[in-house]
């Protein structure tokens, strides 16, 4: 029986699932307090990913583990269900999203240039635009500090800058220790880091990469925008109005850039071209993991480790993969292994 689970990360990734394990288990939660993904305002919840929105792998059980967990939460009301517009980029799209609608016309509908004018003025989409029903907003932030406080008050041990450095596993458990010198003992451990597991030497070895992402809040011009997805995104979430992302692959600081800014602005003009009478209000950055070659998260033992798992590398789908690993872990736990042998964690 697993008497008490560590878990190493207090972002998305960490509280979902220090959530799903909470319901079967003790939990101590070690959150460092880093800037990550994580702390972003908000965040764009989209079964259809890509250029070709093609449906995320597992889509319809991590569809509904989304919407499953959010209402065993209690925070349903904090997701804005609003469908997502993407107007074509380029001639051959078009093919691929009337594709997809005829394969998801449950979740997804065609709207002609006619139609996107007549709802939505301020689009530019000559060539007609790929209406995602099921899209939707999640302040992020909001609710990554909501779920934290929920844990906390259920019983379970949240530490808030609490950095983990280093940890043994023996035959019973694991032994955990922090930046402080404080010595925890738990039975297992999840590391989900997020970007801060370079800080960690046991996981510079795993396949993983950092981006960096850029978003900016805008004052928004007149008129009334939809979310918008495709030459960059629009995420316009309780009169509030943020514009993303850039995408740094290679980065030395965390700091905004006024360069990475305006790409964004240009980016967003081809599908509205208002954006560029604007104001910028406030610029945010975040770190995203992603795991190479792959769009699926790592998730398992550490290489060498039956006790010490690893949850990360969730990229561009964190919100939606990482409600559905916190429904699951706890019985991956107890199998050894996630049945997903492509989530297994790799080495560089």
């Amino acid at each position: 029986m697993m008497k008490k689970i560590g878990i190493v990360g207090g972002g998305l990734a960490g509280v979902s699932i220090a959530w799903g394990l909470a319901q079967k288990a003790d939990l101590v939660l070690f959150d460092a307090g880093e800037a990550g993904a994580s702390e972003l305002p908000a965040g764009m919840v989209n079964p259809f990913m890509g250029r070709l929105a093609r449906p995320i792998w597992r889509m319809e059980a991590i569809w509904d583990a989304f919407h499953a967990f959010l209402h065993r939460t209690g925070t349903a009301s904090l997701f804005k269900p609003s469908g997502l517009l993407r107007p074509v980029q380029y001639p051959r799209q078009k093919e691929y999203f009337q594709h997809m609608v005829a394969r998801f016309s449950h979740r997804l509908s065609w709207w002609s240039a006619e139609e996107v004018a007549e709802r939505f003025p301020t689009v530019v989409a000559p060539d007609g635009a790929l209406w995602v029903k099921d899209a939707g907003i999640l302040p992020m932030r909001t609710w990554v500090h909501a779920m934290r406080s929920l844990i906390r008050k259920t019983g379970h041990e949240v530490y808030e800058r609490m950095r983990i450095v280093d940890w043994q596993e023996t035959n019973t458990g694991v032994r955990v220790q922090a930046a402080t010198g404080e010595i925890f003992q738990v039975s297992h451990l999840i590391v989900a880091p997020g970007a801060g597991f370079v800080h960690l030497p046991a996981l510079r070895k795993l396949k993983l990469h950092r981006i960096k992402g850029q978003m900016v809040e805008i004052v928004p011009p007149e008129g009334t925008i939809p979310p918008l997805g495709g030459s960059g995104y629009v995420l316009p979430l309780d009169g509030q109005t943020f514009l993303g992302s850039s995408y740094e692959h290679t980065f030395t600081d965390l700091r905004p850039s006024p360069d990475k800014a305006r790409e964004i602005l240009e980016k967003i003009a081809r599908m509205w071209p208002d954006v560029h009478t604007a104001a910028i209000r406030a610029t945010y950055v975040g770190v995203r993991v992603t795991v190479p070659g792959t769009r699926l998260p790592m998730v398992g033992p550490l290489p060498g480790h039956r006790r010490v798992w690893i949850a990360t590398g969730l990229g561009t789908r964190g919100i939606l993969m990482s409600l559905w690993l916190g429904t699951h872990l706890y019985d991956w736990l107890q199998a050894g292994r996630p049945p997903y042998a492509e989530l297994h964690p790799r080495e560089t």
